[in-house]
């Protein structure tokens, strides 16, 4: 068997010597019987009327098209409103609060069972009023049009959305609401609970 190996090896080695060579010199497009071709530096009354030839025959070429080249700060067409209709409606909340910034140290509460169209988020360095005042300021910079159903609720509308936010500051109410998958939800906590509708 080790024979026989040698054997391949030693046809593959050559082979592969005939194919090299072959190519090297049949296919090099520099032969020892052809000058490479040299580049020459063009002189300025050579370049001068090379620059001169092409300024020319940019002059000749029409513009594609019927008329005169416009200025194209001018045909702009004013920006055309959107249609309410055209708009693609979020499915999820991340898509209806792309490019949020949460204020007053909201941060999100996990949980098992997870929902794209409803979010909780919990903050201990804010009252109920700042969150609610943070969170309605946020909103209005995303482009949604507000409304305060009462103290400790938002309502955001815009074109492709509608989130309500409802800020509940008080532990027991916030455990009322939310079950007890919540019971470890410190006393001093405030929650933001954001739906998609």
């Amino acid at each position: 068997m080790v024979d026989l190996l040698v054997v391949v090896f030693w046809i593959w080695t050559a082979v592969s010597i005939l194919i090299f060579v072959r190519r090297r010199f049949t296919s090099d497009p520099l032969r020892a019987d052809q000058a490479p071709h040299e580049m020459q530096p063009l002189s300025s009354s050579n370049r001068a009327d090379r620059i001169a030839a092409f300024e020319a025959k940019l002059a000749t070429q029409e513009i594609p098209g019927d008329t005169p080249a416009a200025d194209p700060l001018e045909s702009r067409s004013p920006p055309v409103e959107p249609d309410a209709s055209d708009d693609p409606q979020a499915v999820t909340l991340a898509q209806a609060l792309a490019g949020i910034t949460m204020p007053a140290d909201l941060s999100p509460l996990v949980a098992d069972d997870i929902d794209p169209r409803q979010l909780l988020c919990l903050t201990t360095t804010a009252s109920p009023e700042v969150v609610t005042e943070t969170l309605a300021a946020e909103l209005e910079r995303l482009g949604f049009v507000l409304s305060l159903p009462d103290e400790h609720s938002i309502a955001a509308t815009r074109r492709d959305a509608t989130v309500l936010v409802q800020i509940m500051g008080s532990a027991e109410a916030i455990r009322a609401v939310l079950g007890a998958r919540l019971a470890t939800v410190p006393d001093d906590a405030v929650v933001a609970t954001f739906q998609l509708r």
